[in-house]
């Protein structure tokens, strides 16, 4: 054994049929044993790897027949003698646990990547392989119906904790627009032949549950249900952050609220609605507020507004910021009379649906609250803002300017 040597042959350059099949066929001339192979193109750039065993004596006029064929075939070609320590060290890692992890979106960036991939290594993991599995994107144009899809295939010993430390860190990978998955690579994995997509998914633009159920022949019965569960979903503006404001946060993200954007004029009220899930925030002294809930819904607006303060400037700017469609939902009670300056553009026109909150549906709302409080989904003692003697109201008062919460006077 003592004549075997490895060898690592590693190709690139341009693209061109037959290339692969001549520089093969130069390994089954002598006869080598080819332990390993992997090819990539990429805009028409080939990279080829093969990893080969052969004798001594043959090394060598293989080495020098595949330098002349890359020569003539135009490609570069390196040669890397590996050790059978290496070799054996490489093998033994090859019995770690495989696993898949895709990426699936309209777009998916370079940001996207650099979050998963880092979060591999974070828990131990080794890339073995990324694979595109849709079409390439055009440079000009946006098509609405796009599609891309990456595929990483990696490798690591995961216990139970690590793994679901891994699963936990790729979720805060997640965004809008961006689902992803993380699966044993297994026979299990490629028998499967279902797929399952979520309301209103990356992919599939319909109430999926809705269209199933009408199948079942119950559409009705659970278009109702998942119309008074989903009032508050989707994509949802908050304009304000008192304590109201403050707890539709909760009650929106708890709802099942695809994207929840928050607007204040305070930026530490902001940055805490940011570390508790809203996944915008828009000072409205310092941005244009219309423009920024477009741009963080892809030109679509908020598909529910909630106006908390009643101002009449963030009522019109709710307005503003509503989707084709869209709900406003008014609770913040104004000092005056309000006025909606072009009201054929800003709802006639754009069909929004304003919505008052005083009592008509007390007794349905309470049961959402009471299930939300039962279950710990909302803490309802974060939204006190401090508790005091009612001697000390006026440090109440100035309390009360800068608090989240309610401030509690006691007698």
């Amino acid at each position: 054994m003592s004549d075997i040597e490895i060898i690592q042959v590693n190709i690139s350059g341009d693209d061109k049929p037959g290339l692969t099949a001549a520089l093969t066929s130069i390994l089954a001339k002598y006869d080598a044993f080819i332990l390993d192979i992997g090819q990539a193109n990429i805009h028409k750039t080939l990279t080829l790897g093969i990893l080969f065993r052969t004798s001594t004596k043959q090394s060598g006029f293989i080495m020098k027949e595949l330098l002349f064929a890359a020569s003539e075939l135009g490609v570069q070609i390196r040669f890397t003698p590996v050790s059978r320590k290496s070799y054996n060290a490489w093998v033994t890692r090859q019995g770690k646990g495989r696993y898949i992890v895709t990426l699936l979106g309209r777009q998916i960036n370079a940001s996207d990547i650099a979050r998963i991939t880092a979060v591999t290594a974070k828990h131990g993991f080794n890339i073995d392989a990324i694979r595109r599995l849709t079409g390439r994107m055009p440079l000009v144009g946006k098509d609405p119906k796009s599609r891309s899809c990456i595929e990483f295939s990696i490798r690591g010993h995961v216990d139970e904790q690590t793994k679901l430390a891994f699963q936990n860190d790729i979720m805060d990978c997640t965004r809008p627009g961006l689902d992803i998955s993380f699966q044993k690579d297994d026979i299990y994995r490629r028998s499967r032949r279902l797929i399952c997509f979520d309301m209103d998914s990356t992919l599939v633009g319909a109430e999926c549950i809705d269209e199933l159920a009408e199948k079942a022949g119950v559409g009705a019965q659970v278009k109702a249900i998942t119309e008074r569960v989903m009032r508050c979903c989707k994509r949802v503006l908050i304009l304000g952050l008192g304590a109201l404001g403050y707890m539709m946060l909760d009650a929106a993200k708890n709802l099942g609220a695809s994207r929840v954007i928050v607007c204040s004029t305070n930026d530490e009220k902001l940055a805490k609605c940011k570390a508790e899930g809203a996944d915008f925030v828009i000072n409205s002294k310092k941005e244009d507020v219309a423009a920024k809930v477009m741009e963080y819904t892809d030109g679509v607006g908020a598909d529910v507004v909630f106006e908390m303060s009643g101002a009449q400037q963030l009522f019109n700017l709710g307005l503003d910021s509503a989707a084709y469609g869209g709900k406003m939902v008014v609770v913040g009670v104004p000092n005056g009379d309000v006025v909606i300056p072009n009201f054929w553009g800003r709802v006639a026109k754009k069909e929004v649906t304003i919505i008052t909150t005083f009592g008509r549906e007390f007794y349905e709302t309470w049961e959402l609250m009471r299930d939300l409080l039962a279950t710990g989904r909302l803490d309802p003692s974060k939204y006190v803002g401090g508790i005091l003697p009612i001697e000390k109201f006026e440090e109440g008062f100035e309390l009360a300017k800068k608090a989240m919460g309610r401030v509690i006077l006691i007698p």
